[in-house]
């Protein structure tokens, strides 16, 4: 009788300790909150996104930012934003520096910034250099933070 209610109860805590891997493999929706407990075995993954995909209800939730989609409030929640910055902090800093270089001209992509305005873009990270690269040890997510000040609102 023990056995029996351990084991559901070790499958409750696996799943709510994966379920942030569940969430980041299938993405949101009915299917995610459905299979969440279960944890993010193979079985639980194919279940959630074949859930999700049923139903259309990921598209819903995405769009409304229900069941827990939640929408970026800056560019600095946005995913690739943050893993570019990561990835590209040294070349970043000189083209910063400099005011041009394929880092500016990659982060203006993903910040969707117009063609149009990727000159001044540019300039004003230029511009700016010491507020974004505020010390010789600051962190990719303080960079981050702080060049978002300076991307325009989308």
């Amino acid at each position: 009788m023990r056995k029996l209610i351990l084991v559901p109860t070790t499958i409750l805590l696996a799943g709510m300790a994966g379920a942030s891997e569940l969430r980041d493999n299938v993405g949101v929706g009915l299917g995610t909150l459905i299979w969440e407990p279960a944890g993010d075995g193979l079985i639980s993954q194919i279940c959630a996104a074949t859930t999700n995909g049923i139903f259309f209800h990921q598209t819903l939730v995405i769009t409304t930012g229900i069941s827990g989609a939640k929408r970026p409030q800056s560019i600095a929640a946005n995913k690739l934003y943050r893993e570019f910055i990561h990835d590209n902090m040294d070349k970043l800093a000189r083209d910063i520096s400099t005011g041009s270089g394929e880092t500016i001209d990659a982060l203006a992509e993903i910040a969707a910034i117009p063609q149009d305005q990727r000159t001044t873009f540019a300039r004003t990270l230029q511009s700016n250099y010491g507020k974004i690269y505020t010390s010789a040890k600051v962190t990719d997510k303080e960079v981050a933070v702080n060049l978002a000040k300076f991307v325009p609102a989308a």
